[in-house]
């Protein structure tokens, strides 16, 4: 079963945007889909306010496959 928690934002496409106040569970496929609609971190940080300084703890760690080093499809790394 999923379960993790994400932190949304009241905002979406802010980018000096700082503060994610609402935790949410993600337990299921339209909870993670409801909670994608916001700008979201992966973690709990003293008084919502994202930083380095700031950061608390997280329950999940968040892969990513950015694939900026070429624009050749066989050379992309995949998460398999």
């Amino acid at each position: 079963m999923m379960q993790f928690t994400l932190y949304t934002a009241n905002t979406t496409e802010v980018p000096q945007n700082k503060i994610y106040p609402n935790e949410t569970a993600i337990t299921d496929l339209r909870a993670l889909e409801q909670a994608m609609r916001r700008d979201h971190v992966c973690a709990k940080y003293k008084n919502d306010c994202r930083g380095n300084e700031n950061f608390l703890y997280s329950d999940c760690i968040p892969m990513d496959c950015d694939n900026d080093h070429s624009d050749d499809p066989a050379a992309w790394k995949t998460p398999e």
